[in-house]
């Protein structure tokens, strides 16, 4: 657990403390600058939230809700998480091969195409091997279906498949369109764009949150770049976080949390994300992005603190 997480230790350790303890609160606020590891720990820490059979505070590995969480955990049923669609993530290779059914190469392959086809901007590794760390930005016309869509259209996760699947090839392989899938079709329905408006809390959060889990024993929600949440948004939120389901955990991720109202701080338990250390950067992108040792120290420099901003210089 939280195995991916560089230079947040003493928040890391509070974290798998508390839940080696059984002491999960409702509701967190992972605050701190971009980059630096915020988002990676709030799936990573969902991952043991959500298993059937965690021991210490570290999942099993192997019941069914693990098994979901495993590689790609967007896609468990009781996870909802609410992204920016053209926040830049960054996945380990392994995963994202594991998907696909594919091996390195042919992964390569596809995402490529992918971004030739214009539905994602792609940063690969510089390195080689399933543990490198690469980079990529969904396109806002592949899900939504208009500039001011509130919400993913399914028809144009339609179109995009379609898109795909024509490809401009004359033989498209088929792991290329299950990897797609994947990304466009299974990861989207917390998607929006820009600020995140009431609709969403009150008829995606809310409504989840008032059913029982379909897998796994709660519901967890992610609420990415929360700052960017309309005022009406917050109050709907607060109401949840006032009376919140049994069992069900919020994870709030914020880079600037002045901008959330005080009565949502207040019921929040802070977890401060500090900027790394240039050396912890210089190793990442040395070890798992692949970056020879003369460039990696230029790229650090630059960085700022924030391992996602050195990624993608």
């Amino acid at each position: 657990m939280f195995s991916s997480i560089f230079g947040q230790d003493k928040v890391i350790q509070s974290l798998a403390r508390s839940m080696a303890e059984g002491r999960v609160a409702n509701t967190y606020l992972f605050a701190g600058p971009a980059g630096v590891g915020k988002r990676t720990t709030a799936f990573d820490m969902a991952r043991v939230l959500l298993c059937e059979r965690p021991k210490d505070g570290i999942a099993c590995g192997s019941c069914p809700s693990c098994k979901r969480t495993a590689h790609f955990p967007e896609i468990h049923p009781s996870l909802l998480a609410f992204q920016d669609v053209l926040t830049p993530s960054a996945v380990v290779r392994g995963e994202m091969m594991h998907i696909a059914g594919c091996e390195e190469a042919q992964y390569l392959d596809a995402m490529t195409a992918l971004s030739d086809l214009g539905l994602i901007e792609f940063s690969p590794s510089a390195g080689q091997g399933p543990e490198q760390v690469d980079c990529y930005e969904r396109s806002q016309s592949a899900v939504f279906e208009r500039a001011d869509s509130k919400v993913v259209s399914i028809a144009a996760i339609d179109r995009t498949i379609d898109l795909i699947q024509k490809g401009g090839r004359r033989e498209v392989d088929p792991r290329l369109i299950r990897l797609a899938e994947h990304i466009f079709r299974n990861t989207t329905e917390g998607l929006y764009q820009g600020t995140i408006k009431i609709w969403a809390i009150r008829n995606l959060l809310q409504q989840r949150l008032a059913t029982r889990p379909l897998l796994g024993p709660r519901h967890v929600c992610i609420i990415d770049d929360a700052h960017k949440m309309q005022e009406p948004a917050q109050n709907c939120l607060l109401k949840t976080l006032e009376e919140p389901p049994l069992g069900t955990v919020i994870i709030i991720v914020s880079e600037n949390p002045s901008a959330l109202l005080p009565t949502i701080l207040s019921r929040c338990q802070l977890a401060n994300f500090e900027r790394l250390p240039t050396g912890s950067i210089e190793r990442f992108l040395i070890e798992r992005r692949g970056l020879a040792p003369e460039i990696a120290p230029v790229v650090a420099s630059f960085a700022s603190g924030s391992l996602g901003r050195a990624i993608l210089v």
